[in-house]
């Protein structure tokens, strides 16, 4: 009688472990994808644009400006700690202004990420000293 009546549990875990688990060949399944996604028109635009992106880059003047930020970095923590913090801020800044332009909805939301950013760079930049002490204080 119990085999009965439990038969119907046993037939829908069968059902349930065959579309959970269907048998075949992951990594080949895998390969698949990746070949199709390969050897797309799409990947293919991708990789011509990368191209072109990093043939442009090394001969900007944004390059060239950024290559200078980096050997203009300065050499105490403090000033370093400084110096990162100002440029997260303009980082969050700069997604604060651009975020208007997109057309995503709930942008409210969006905000609330690069504002919290900024504020945590704010306060790194306002108590740079008090954390290089705190660090060199940890490391004696």
């Amino acid at each position: 009688m119990s085999k009965r009546l439990f038969g119907w549990w046993r037939v829908a875990q069968l059902v349930a472990g065959s579309v959970a688990q269907p048998e075949i060949d992951c990594a080949r399944a895998d390969a698949a994808v990746f070949d199709v996604i390969a050897h797309s028109r799409l990947s293919g635009a991708g990789a011509a644009c990368v191209a072109a992106i990093r043939r442009t880059w090394s001969g900007s003047a944004t390059a060239k400006s950024i290559w200078q930020l980096e050997r203009l970095a300065p050499a105490a923590l403090a000033d370093r700690l400084r110096f990162c913090a100002r440029c997260v801020c303009v980082a969050a800044i700069t997604v604060l202004i651009l975020l208007p332009l997109g057309t995503s909805s709930g942008r409210g939301f969006q905000t609330i990420v690069p504002i919290a950013v900024l504020l945590a760079a704010a306060a790194v930049d306002r108590s740079a000293a008090a954390i290089t002490r705190a660090w060199l204080d940890r490391r004696a």
